[in-house]
């Protein structure tokens, strides 16, 4: 969904991802591996405060998503994977 570079050269990258079990439960407590990452539905970010977030990437990408005006793009392409080499150095 989104790709940055910060200041330090730090490619920082925004998935969008399905779970391959659609009938999976999803982790239901934040924790320490999660760093308190919780799951919730787009109508609920409104209830969450800007100190919940680690990022605003969510409040601003997932209401994008869920109405289709931010189209997500496949990362199976030879531009992805150019990225991908150039990361890897």
């Amino acid at each position: 969904l989104r790709l940055m570079v910060d200041g330090h050269g730090t490619l920082r990258a925004i998935f969008l991802a399905e779970p391959e079990d659609p009938t999976a439960e999803p982790k239901s407590l934040p924790d320490w591996e999660s760093v308190g990452a919780m799951w919730v539905d787009v109508k609920e970010l409104k209830k969450l405060k800007e100190s919940d977030y680690r990022h605003p990437d969510p409040a601003e990408l997932y209401p994008e998503v869920a109405s289709g005006r931010l189209k997500p793009e496949p990362v199976d392409t030879k531009d992805f994977q150019a990225l991908e080499d150039v990361v890897r150095r």
